[in-house]
């Protein structure tokens, strides 16, 4: 093989380790529902944002719109934080998780297309075998 395939190959198998896990402990289930979770409340969270409008200053209020504007500012990264916390967490473990990036549809199109590859790898002694039993048959 190549070295540039052989070491894309062997990417694709450390990579994909963590589908031959079966069985997931307490923290990792717990971990992968959290995950979920806060993705729903981070939604939720842009939604009322959004449908609160922009804000206006009202002289003698509590907040101001720097504040308000701050607070959310500071929901949205909480929220980002704790998920990136469990996905590091997760990844460290090996544990496959939702994947919604290019990287991980590549590779299963990849892996798909093995078959193919090796195929069209070595079409050359197919066609030397092709020819051969094509030449032997015209001389007999």
């Amino acid at each position: 093989m190549r070295w540039w395939t052989s070491g894309f190959l062997t990417l694709l198998v450390a990579s994909a380790s963590a589908q031959g896990q079966g069985v997931l402990s307490d923290n990792e289930l717990f971990a992968s529902y959290c995950i979920g979770h806060f993705k729903r409340v981070l939604q939720e969270t842009q939604d009322v944002q959004h449908s609160t409008g922009p804000c206006v200053e009202v002289k003698g209020a509590k907040v101001s719109c720097r504040e308000m504007d701050d607070l959310w500012r500071k929901a949205f990264e909480e929220i980002r934080a704790n998920q990136l916390r469990l996905r590091r967490y997760l990844i460290a473990r090996g544990i496959s998780t939702h994947h919604d990036t290019f990287w991980f549809g590549l590779k299963e199109l990849v892996w798909a297309m093995v078959p193919v590859v090796n195929y069209t790898y070595v079409w050359d002694m197919y066609v030397a075998a092709f020819a051969f039993v094509v030449a032997f048959f015209q001389h007999h």
